[in-house]
């Protein structure tokens, strides 16, 4: 199968020019191995997924450990804790079923017998689940909640709870060696959640993380010239020398742009014919169009910070108005989750030229 650049979900080994996914995350074996609890943010379509994918697939073939990828992105918005938590511990219960030393070990239907036992149930639900699961793997258990942050208000103090008795308790009962929260928010944010809804988690102390070492980077320009490669040797299609300075410009090396980029570039500017070379000239073509079709990517990044409850912390940032009790606030964190504004000597600018140029166009602001 020929490979291709890919702008639609986690990148699969085999069909898409990717680069090692865990490259990025230097630091994260070293936290599974220690049997740590941690948190790994980034902005979306940065390459979380596919790098988590990864890690459990290289814990699953070395087989001193069970790991489990669990997606809580179905439970967005979930508030009811009656009807969020027998949801999730489907979501969890399938996702187990999907890992061989676990498979077939449920039902069907993530089973969920036993939902019925009302209130009780519902605090102690995620917690007894992860403690079954420990007893059916046999060797120490890993678990990745990506879109962790779906969760909010009561749904997400009951589940942090859950997983922090578990934590504590690990010397007297099963529970997972190791647990990552991935998502856009890093704890700090979650805590500030909890906080928000007038409610506190106490101090949380399984999620204590040094956040630069769990922050998913954007690539540098040695390894978009790297991914590119992998092109030029598959298919012999060159990229002119210039070409890499003008991706970095447009992209900053986001990872979602970085692929658009030059996808753009072969399949629609170049149909295909790879005895043509790219060029820095095509990459400007396909920045215009890019910004003109406006991609999900985009509209989703342009959506958030238009809104009402984070344009005021945007508008703070372009103007040079931040203030410290800004910075504290939850939209100010989840506009600089999103990746749309980069910090720079104490003040923000945009990220890349492309968002720049695609907010413009957008608001019709200069």
């Amino acid at each position: 199968m020929e490979r291709y650049f890919n702008i639609a979900g986690p990148c699969i080994p085999g069909e898409h020019y990717m680069l090692p996914a865990l490259d990025r995350l230097s630091e994260i074996r070293r936290l599974v191995s220690r049997r740590q609890y941690f948190v790994i943010h980034a902005p979306r379509q940065t390459g979380k997924t596919t790098a988590m994918q990864a890690l459990v697939r290289e814990i699953n073939a070395k087989g001193e450990m069970v790991a489990i990828y669990c997606t809580l992105e179905t439970l967005q918005n979930a508030t009811d804790i009656d009807n969020a938590m027998p949801k999730l511990k489907r979501l969890l219960l399938q996702s187990a079923n999907a890992v061989p030393a676990l498979a077939g070990s449920f039902a069907p239907n993530g089973g969920t017998d036993g939902c019925e036992q009302g209130a009780s149930w519902m605090v102690t639900a995620i917690s007894d689940t992860l403690t079954d699961l420990c007893r059916r793997a046999g060797k120490p258990l890993v678990v990745f909640f990506d879109e962790a942050d779906c969760l909010f208000g009561n749904v997400l103090i009951s589940f942090l709870r859950q997983l922090r008795a578990g934590f504590v308790n690990r010397a007297t009962i099963p529970f997972p060696a190791s647990i990552a929260l991935v998502g856009m928010l890093d704890v700090r944010d979650y805590k500030a959640q909890i906080r928000q809804d007038g409610e506190s988690l106490g101090q949380i102390s399984p999620f204590n993380i040094i956040s630069e070492d769990m922050l998913l980077r954007n690539f540098t320009a040695e390894e978009v010239a790297a991914l590119y490669a992998q092109h030029t040797e598959e298919t012999g299609q060159n990229f002119a020398p210039d070409v890499l300075d003008k991706v970095m410009e447009f992209s900053g090396g986001q990872p979602w742009l970085v692929n658009a980029l030059a996808r753009e570039c072969v399949e629609k500017i170049h149909d295909f014919r790879y005895n043509e070379t790219v060029t820095a000239d095509d990459i400007e073509t396909a920045k215009e169009t890019i910004i003109g079709e406006n991609p999900i990517h985009l509209d989703y990044l342009f959506d958030m910070v238009n809104s009402q409850k984070i344009r005021y912390c945007f508008d703070a940032c372009i103007q040079g108005t931040v203030t410290e009790e800004l910075r504290v606030e939850v939209p100010f964190k989840v506009l600089q989750g999103l990746g749309f504004l980069r910090e720079d000597d104490g003040g923000f600018d945009f990220s890349n030229l492309l968002y720049r140029e695609y907010w413009k166009r957008r608001t019709g602001l200069e």
